[in-house]
C-alpha cells in the first residue's frame, strides 16, 4: 500500500477582510509532510508562515477570513469541509501546535496543574482516569520535558515559572495525548535565551523520534533548522517559493530570496551579513507575477506577468525552486 503525506496542502489561497480592502495573503501555498518527518518552514516575518499553520489547525476568525481556493488533507481528509465536531475530534487526537509566546498560552489566573489536567480531559475523555492516575500521567508528562519537580510545579501559576518553563508546559500540554500525529511548533525558541533555545529544540527533536511524529518547526533561526529538519521549505509573501533535504537548501540555495536570506545570517568569523533590499509587498495591492520580483536583482519581464510554477531542479535531493530562472 502507498504511502499518504500525513498533510499535504494544495494551492491554499486566503483573504482577510480589513478596513479598506481585502488583503490577499496566501497565494497558492503547497506543503507536504509525510510520516515522522520533520519538515522546516523559513521566511521573513508577515510572509504568511502562521497563517498556514492556523489554516490548517482552522482557527482563523471565521468572519474575516476567506479561503478562496485550495485543500488542506490530513490523513487524506479535507480539514477544510470537516464540521465542528470532525476538527475538534483532529485537534484533540491528530493535530497540535505550539503557539509563539507561552506567557500568552497560559491563563495566569490557574495553576499549571489546572491547565495540564483540563487538556487531559479534553484530548483523552474525562471517564478513562481517576484523579490519580491522570495526575500520574500529567507527572509523567512534565518528567519527559525534564522539568524539575514537576510536583511542585503543578501548584505554581505561570508567572511564576521563567519563560523557558513555560515553554516546556506547553510543549508538554501538547503530549498528553500520546496518540497524535503532527505537532506543529511555531517559533517555540522566541524570547529565550541562547541556551534555554538549544534545550527547548533538543528536546522537541527527542520527542520528535521518541514518539514518532511528525514535526513542522517554524522558525527564523536557520541553524536551528538546519539542524533538526529533514526537508525545509522556503516561504515569501505567501508561497512556497523552494524546497530541498535541508543540507542540499542550505548548501545550495537557488532562489534569489533563499540566497538572501542565508546571506543576512549573521557570521561570527569573517565577512558581512547582508540584507535585502526593499520589503514583502502590500498584501491590499501585491505585484502581479512573482511577488518577488520587485526585489530581485535578476528578475526578467516574465517575472512580472506569470507567477512560476515548480522546477525540479535535482529528483534526488528533493530540491524544486518556484524561479523562471530554472525553467528549462
Amino acid at each position: 500500500m502507498q504511502q499518504i503525506p500525513i498533510l499535504d496542502i494544495r494551492d491554499l489561497y486566503l483573504q482577510f477582510k480589513a478596513f479598506g480592502g481585502t488583503l490577499k495573503v496566501l497565494d497558492g501555498v503547497n506543503l507536504k509532510v509525510w510520516p515522522r518527518e520533520v519538515i522546516g518552514v523559513i521566511g521573513e516575518s508577515g510572509c504568511g508562515k502562521t497563517t498556514t499553520m492556523k489554516a490548517v489547525m482552522k482557527i482563523h476568525s471565521q468572519s474575516n477570513t476567506k479561503i478562496s481556493k485550495g485543500e488542506i488533507l490530513f490523513k487524506d481528509k479535507d480539514i477544510l469541509k470537516m464540521k465542528t465536531e470532525e476538527i475538534q475530534q483532529v485537534r484533540r487526537t491528530g493535530i497540535s501546535m505550539i503557539f509563539q509566546d507561552p506567557t500568552a498560552a497560559l491563563c495566569p489566573i490557574f495553576t499549571i496543574g489546572a491547565h495540564l489536567r483540563d487538556v487531559a480531559k479534553y484530548s483523552i475523555g474525562k471517564e478513562k482516569f481517576k484523579r490519580e492516575e491522570l495526575n500520574a500521567l500529567i507527572i509523567d508528562v512534565l518528567n519527559k520535558v525534564m522539568l524539575p519537580d514537576p510536583e511542585r510545579i503543578l501548584q505554581n501559576y505561570p508567572l511564576q515559572l521563567s519563560g523557558g518553563m513555560r515553554q516546556r508546559v506547553c510543549i508538554a500540554m501538547n503530549l498528553i495525548n500520546n496518540n497524535k500525529n503532527l505537532l506543529i511548533a511555531d517559533e517555540p525558541d522566541t524570547s529565550l535565551d541562547v541556551t534555554i533555545k538549544e534545550q527547548i529544540l533538543n528536546l522537541l527533536s527527542n520527542l520528535v523520534h521518541e514518539q514518532k511524529l511528525s514535526l513542522i518547526l517554524i522558525s527564523h533561526a536557520l541553524g536551528s533548522v538546519r539542524n533538526i529538519a529533514d526537508r525545509t521549505y522556503v516561504m515569501y509573501a505567501g508561497s512556497m517559493i523552494e524546497v530541498a533535504e535541508t543540507g542540499e537548501l542550505f548548501s545550495n540555495p537557488l532562489h534569489p530570496y533563499t540566497q538572501g536570506l542565508i546571506a543576512a545570517v549573521p557570521k561570527l568569523i569573517g565577512g558581512k551579513m547582508k540584507g535585502i533590499d526593499g520589503s514583502i509587498p502590500d498584501y491590499f495591492r501585491p505585484s502581479m507575477g512573482c511577488r518577488f520580483h520587485p526585489r530581485c536583482k535578476f528578475r526578467k519581464s516574465i517575472c512580472e506577468k506569470e507567477k512560476p510554477p515548480f522546477f525540479v531542479v535535482n529528483q534526488e535531493k528533493k530540491h524544486e525552486v518556484s524561479c523562471w530562472l530554472f525553467q528549462k
